[in-house]
């Protein structure tokens, strides 16, 4: 027995792992968890129309994906992830997948009332500085793009 302390840490190879047990057919799989769905596809695919009803965080474990909305194409792969906001139609197509090497990603359904809830919390936080700031109004995105981070991975 070994003392001391190993990090909880996820490869991206165990995720692959964790995705392909958990999803056996192409295309959406129900996940483990309420709002989970993860898709498996061996060759690339569509475009196809698609259309969400909640804030979604959608991540790439293996592959590229390809999302239209608007004529706007948002690209995302193992290294960025993509956040869709809530009652979108959109295109989405898989742009690599071969059978040695597929296709796997998932998208997490976020109940809006909780997004709300936890931005309310952090405005609550914030200091009086902050507050007083004018808030410059940003116009909503349908999408975006980012990079993953340690702390989302997990490491």
């Amino acid at each position: 027995m070994t003392s001391g302390y190993l990090p909880n840490t996820v490869s991206s190879g165990d995720l692959v792992a964790e995705l392909a047990s958990a999803a056996t057919e192409p295309g959406a799989n129900t996940g483990l968890w309420p709002g989970l769905t993860i898709y498996p596809f061996t060759a690339p695919a569509g475009p196809s129309w698609e259309e969400i009803q909640s804030l979604s965080l959608c991540i790439v474990a293996q592959g590229r994906k390809a999302v239209t909305i608007d004529g706007e194409t948002y690209l995302y792969d193992p290294f960025h992830y993509l956040v869709l906001s809530s009652h979108l139609h959109f295109q989405a197509e898989i742009l690599e997948a071969t059978i040695s090497r597929p296709f796997f990603s998932f998208v997490l359904q976020i109940d809006p009332a909780l997004v709300r809830q936890v931005s309310g919390d952090m405005l609550e936080r914030r200091t009086t500085v902050f507050r007083s700031r004018a808030a410059a109004p940003h116009p909503e995105q349908p999408a975006c793009i980012s990079a993953l981070d340690t702390e989302l991975l997990g490491g």
